[in-house]
């Protein structure tokens, strides 16, 4: 046997970490499957000795001749076996029922463990493919790996004690019945380990591919690209790159089908002459009165089930394989650290100062890139100061925002508050200071109360801070429009919901923010989907609003920067220049011609 089969019979007979999963999962379960699991493998056993005295009352009434009393003995070992079918019937219901329960309950506490710790981790990890193979293999099973889980572990424990008891009885007819089973069955195992290896192989293998299907699957059918895949009809371009990949995906898991069909063809017809060689041993020791006509039917209908039990057995071992494998690609996602470290003795954050937020000749370079997004940048944040950056595309203005949040750390240099460098603080409590509307703002379905409310989450709604944040903003002009007003649902994803427009949809991700009243205040191009007058009336209700406020404008539009009283101006990841908008006109640098590249006064080049 190879190493690597070894090495599979190990994962597969890793039962213990299975059941502790369950155990920590479903804990108030496992005494009554354990109670459940002992019933229902014991009553197949009570059954068969059943069947025997109904054979033998049966043959004897025969050649009696049928006296009373003789059928009244039968009758009832036949009222006896209708119990045990009827108690079998009731525990296979219940089990059921408890299956069900505990498939849900395990299910849910997999997705929302899952869910966790995906909103946990830090975004450096969605920049490393292999993450999203974890991720995928993680997530994908989570919706039916749990209840396989809990079926499959209670088959193998119930068919498993049937499994006892009848192999006893085998043993107590002919010990060598008991070796042609166990001779019978190793086949169909090292059939299963092979295709279960095959079957982990070509799943590791093909996990990027999957998630490429899905992709594909994704900008077909959901609403990101449904706009442009109409207008410029590249439908078929999507159709033809999913169709290729799934019909090699299709041929490759068709070969190992086709293997493991051919495995087991062969497997069971050497498992059926087992069967009926048994058969015709057992029929000679009826033949020469070693044993009654009922302990032959008994004896028989033992090695069958046997058999039937002990493939049952294994094809839970193949199921148990691969739950082991769901686990072990679980417990990886599971294993993975943020990136951006939680100290072991955070620093409070400190009340607002003097020195406000100052980068220290920060380089930040993203993992798998060589060229640095920014590179020796040196740049203070004043407390109660608007400060605004300007740049080309690529010039850094996003990646400043995403450390200024310790969504990432700095690759070389520092950022401080009030002169304590930021990582020394909890991420997440440095977090709660700062309230963001980004660019790329995430359009929720749901109420208009509830999207606002999410900039303070954890907390009972403030219904007048949600109005006055929306009006702020500009949106409640809007939404008392609404039969519902702010409870009326946005967006067309659930029944009832009302869409709105670009711009409407960006005032609603300003009034998140606003309603969080964090003491940093950033904008990511906050006017990009606002029209002129809209623009305007914004900054005109702000202006009282970010007075308290360190406030951090990013921008492309000169309309928008104007406001601050520093312009910052970004280029390859530094300072070029700063100062208020008629200075940095009088420099005759940058600022100057790409503010009048953009007024028109001359040609962007």
């Amino acid at each position: 046997m190879r190493t690597s089969d070894i090495h599979l019979i190990r994962q597969i007979l890793r039962v213990d970490r299975l059941a502790r999963f369950l155990w920590a999962t479903i804990p108030g379960w496992m005494p009554a499957n354990i109670l459940l699991v002992c019933i229902q493998g014991g009553l197949p056993l009570a059954g068969l000795y059943l069947l025997k005295q109904i054979v033998d009352a049966t043959t004897r009434a025969i050649v009696v001749g049928g006296a009373d009393s003789t059928w009244h003995v039968l009758l009832g070992w036949i009222g006896l076996a209708g119990i045990v079918a009827l108690l079998t019937a009731v525990f296979t219901a219940l089990s059921n029922v408890a299956e069900e329960a505990q498939s849900s309950r395990v299910a849910d506490s997999v997705a929302d463990t899952l869910h966790a710790q995906s909103a946990q981790l830090d975004l450096a990890y969605y920049d490393n493919p292999s993450y999203f193979d974890t991720l995928h293999r993680a997530q994908y099973e989570a919706p039916f790996r749990p209840h396989r889980m809990v079926k499959g572990l209670i088959a193998i424990g119930q068919n498993s004690v049937s499994l006892a008891g009848v192999a006893l009885l085998l043993l107590s007819f002919n010990w060598k019945l008991g070796i042609v089973i166990a001779l019978a069955a190793i086949p169909a195992a090292l059939v299963r380990i092979r295709h279960a290896n095959r079957l982990y192989a070509h799943e590791e293998k093909q996990a990027e591919s999957e998630r490429r299907t899905s992709y594909y699957h994704r900008i077909l059918t959901e609403s990101a690209a449904a706009q442009e895949l109409r207008l410029f009809q590249f439908g078929s371009v999507f159709r033809a790159l999913f169709m290729t990949l799934r019909d090699r995906l299709r041929k490759e898991r068709l070969a190992l089908v086709r293997w493991r069909v051919a495995s087991d063809l062969a497997v069971h017809a050497g498992a059926t002459l087992v069967s009926y060689g048994a058969m015709a041993f057992i029929a000679y020791q009826t033949f020469r009165q070693s044993i009654t006509l009922g302990e032959m039917v008994m004896y028989f209908q033992a090695f069958q089930c046997s058999l039937s039990f002990l493939q049952a057995i294994l094809n839970g071992m193949a199921s148990l394989y691969e739950d082991n494998l769901f686990l072990t690609h679980y417990y990886q996602f599971l294993e993975l650290k943020p990136v951006v470290s939680t100290p072991s003795d955070p620093r409070p954050v400190p009340a607002a100062g003097p020195q406000g937020i100052v980068f220290h000749d920060v380089a930040f370079t993203y993992p798998g890139m060589t060229t640095p997004a920014l590179d020796g940048l040196n740049l203070s944040l004043p407390p109660r100061h608007v400060t605004a950056l300007i740049g080309e595309n690529g010039s850094g203005k996003t990646t400043l925002l995403k450390l200024l949040c310790r969504l990432y750390d700095p690759t070389a240099g520092r950022i401080t508050f009030e002169g304590v460098d930021i990582r020394e603080f909890d991420p997440l409590e440095w977090r709660r200071q700062i309230s963001v509307l980004l660019q790329d703002f995430f359009r929720f379905n749901l109420s208009v109360k509830d999207s606002i409310a999410l900039g303070q989450p954890g907390a009972e709604p403030d219904v007048e801070r949600i109005r006055r944040s929306a009006q702020i903003a500009g949106i409640d002009p809007v939404i008392r429009i609404f039969p519902s007003q702010y409870d009326t649902i946005l967006g067309r994803e659930f029944q009832d919901g009302h869409e709105l427009s670009g711009g409407e949809w960006q005032k609603i991700a300003i009034s998140r923010a606003l309603y969080r009243q964090a003491r940093i205040l950033v904008l990511d191009e906050p006017t990009s989907h606002l029209d002129a007058f809209s623009e305007a009336r914004l900054f005109r209700e702000l202006a009282s609003e970010w007075k308290d406020r360190t406030v951090l404008l990013i921008s492309h539009r000169f309309s928008t920067v104007r406001a601050a009283a520093t312009i910052v101006v970004l280029d390859h990841g530094h300072v070029a220049e700063s100062g208020s908008h008629d200075e940095l006109m009088r420099r005759a640098g940058l600022y100057e011609r790409l503010y009048r590249a953009q007024a028109g006064d001359i040609k962007a080049s």
